[in-house]
């Protein structure tokens, strides 16, 4: 590739190069997200982006926004702070936390809303933490299915409940804005654990709440 199209001399191009073998270091992340957008648009449009001011800032623009995104492949293992729960005996609902996510799949965005019912055992959490955990959750590639499995599962790690369930509605853009482009779909994903799974009445107290009719369990 000569010196026209490529966004760095060709002397620089080896530190950009990708050992797919090794990860990368965080520091070394958003100057290789640049150039390689920058080579992706080369492919797109040719030199003449560079002339473009509306593109000529695009590939550090995206590697700010990538590195934003995907901020939760490199934060610490998020952790709960728990309380005890004193004489509370009834369930704990959280709805419609809202979540941005990029799918796993083709790198566009999928977005919408998390609800969580837990009936506390021995703690209840610090209800900030339910929006945190998401969010943290959320801040990587990701599929829908997985992220539903993914907050039931810290959930019952670090609080041990007697029970959980999670429900996400959410739309994604990698089925309205290619492929198919069916506009407004809402993919529903749930998981239930504990209690919620086994006493029907609890289920539908903690379904009430969150102003779902049935779910299949």
């Amino acid at each position: 590739m000569t010196n026209e199209n490529t966004l760095l001399p060709p002397e620089d191009e080896e530190e950009f190069k990708i050992d797919s073998s090794v990860c990368i270091p965080c520091s070394e992340k958003e100057p290789m997200l640049e150039f390689h957008m920058g080579e992706i648009l080369n492919v797109i449009y040719g030199p003449k982006w560079k002339e473009d001011d509306n593109l000529k800032d695009t590939p550090h623009r995206y590697a700010k926004m990538m590195s934003e995104l995907t901020k939760g492949l490199h934060e610490p293992e998020f952790k709960f702070t728990g309380f005890q729960k004193g004489t509370y005996q009834d369930v704990v609902a959280v709805k419609e936390i809202p979540f941005f996510s990029i799918c796993a799949h083709h790198l566009v965005p999928f977005f919408g809303k998390v609800s969580i019912v837990y009936k506390p055992k021995d703690k209840v959490v610090g209800l900030s933490k339910l929006p945190r955990l998401v969010q943290h959750l959320a801040a990587k590639p990701q599929i829908q299915e997985l992220l539903t499995t993914e907050i039931v599962d810290n959930i019952l790690k670090y609080i041990e409940p007697e029970g959980v369930m999670v429900i996400i509605h959410a739309r994604h853009l990698c089925m309205e804005m290619r492929g198919v482009k069916s506009i407004g779909n809402v993919t529903i994903t749930s998981k239930v654990q504990g209690v919620f799974l086994e006493n029907y009445a609890i289920r539908q107290e903690a379904l009430h709440l969150l102003g779902v009719d049935n779910i299949n369990v």
